[in-house]
């Protein structure tokens, strides 16, 4: 794959692999003509980008000549940029996307495509495939059926062995989003936290890229040339940020004890940890929720974090996100001055719904009531009160 976020590689990069002639490897292919109509255009197409998503993901490029040995084989090692000749691109890449969506199960996500153009008019098509965590997936097309995955040779079809290990590793997926899950809300609970925050209740949003969940392919994100400050938590009043071990942090509040942090992984994901969304009742010490302002609050931060995650880190869908509340026995629900509703949160730890998310460019104020009912339910009410009974979320009076 080509060492670069997908949105920052431009055509020198392309010509850049020419130049020195960097060989087709696991992850990087070269195509001199994007795939016709033709059946086996069609499964050759499907099976290189499979191949890459069941294997360690990586880059195709289309519009590359290569070397030929004596018997005329390509030998995988480019010799110039040929470029490809197509009437409309947009309509070309809407082809391949809907083939893909229909001849691949399960359904790839993530893949992107980008045309890249020289001033001399010249254009290569690059498409990047992320390794995938759902799959393994199978090209099944007529009657044409079979695993792919790829090695340094190029790819091949999958035997049975290989087959039944992939399977292995999707299914082991959930285990792994579930420990990760549980041993951060354990250290938070326990107050093994980057910065000391506040005693009490604790919200806790994490949003997990599949990818950060791979054993062999996770990203390693520096975060030293990243503006990290843009990654606000809930409350952003007296903003602190710094480097740590784990990647980067952003907190809010002051010394000793502070409201909230936003912790950035270097695998990409995000844990956002906040105590200053509850407010003290006057006549007990048990603390009182404002549910739609977290609500609201969580809907513009989510806005924030997964169009940075996308631009500043270069991070590919799917992805899931997670909210838990910790401390939460006994928290009542209030709007408006007036507590609500006759019951109270029954239990320390509230793992609510996580969402599974296929892109970025999703309204997290749609996707978010899953979470929320579940939020308002836990303290005894039928749902959240800021939707409609079609699903729309109503005006913030």
């Amino acid at each position: 794959m080509i060492p670069m976020q997908f949105n920052a590689v431009a055509w020198d990069d392309i010509e850049a692999l020419v130049t020195v002639g960097r060989p087709e490897d696991r992850a990087l292919e070269y195509k001199q003509e994007l795939p016709g109509n033709s059946d086996d255009d069609k499964k050759e197409f499907l099976a290189d980008l499979s191949a890459l998503a069941n294997t360690a993901g990586g880059d195709l490029i289309y519009g590359i000549e290569e070397q030929r040995d004596a018997q005329g084989k390509p030998t995988g090692i480019p010799t110039s940029i040929h470029g490809i000749t197509v009437a409309n691109m947009d309509s070309e890449i809407r082809r391949l996307e809907n083939l893909l969506r229909d001849s691949v199960e399960p359904r790839m996500l993530g893949i992107r495509m980008k045309p890249l153009q020289a001033q001399d008019g010249r254009i290569v098509l690059l498409v990047r495939t992320p390794a995938s965590l759902v799959g393994p997936h199978v090209v099944r097309f007529k009657t044409h059926w079979r695993f792919y995955g790829r090695n340094s040779a190029g790819k091949y079809p999958f035997d049975l062995g290989e087959v039944r290990a992939a399977f292995a590793a999707a299914e082991d997926l959930p285990e792994r989003l579930r420990r990760f899950r549980g041993e951060r809300l354990v250290r938070i609970a326990g107050d093994e936290t980057p910065v000391s925050l506040k005693a009490g209740p604790k919200l806790v949003l994490h949003l997990i890229p599949l990818a950060a969940m791979s054993r062999i392919d996770s990203p390693r994100i520096d975060f030293r040339d990243i503006l990290i400050y843009q990654f606000t938590p809930l409350r952003s009043s007296s903003l602190w940020h710094r480097l740590n071990i784990d990647g980067g942090l952003v907190y809010t509040g002051n010394e000793p004890t502070f409201l909230g942090y936003c912790q950035l992984f270097r695998t990409g994901i995000i844990e956002v940890v906040d105590t200053g969304l509850f407010e003290p009742q006057p006549s007990t010490t048990t603390p009182l929720l404002r549910a739609t302002l977290v609500e609201g609050i969580l809907i513009s931060a989510t806005r924030n974090y997964l169009r940075r995650m996308r631009d500043e880190l270069g991070l590919q869908p799917p992805l899931y996100v997670m909210l838990s509340l910790l401390g939460g026995r006994g928290i009542s629900f209030y709007e408006a001055g007036f507590t609500i509703g006759d019951h109270t949160v029954d239990r320390d730890i509230v793992l609510l719904p996580e969402v599974f998310l296929e892109s970025f460019d999703g309204e997290p104020a749609e996707w978010y009531r899953e979470i929320f009912d579940a939020l308002w339910q836990s303290a005894g009410f039928q749902g959240s009160q800021n939707y409609t009974t079609d699903g729309k979320r109503k005006p913030v009076v």
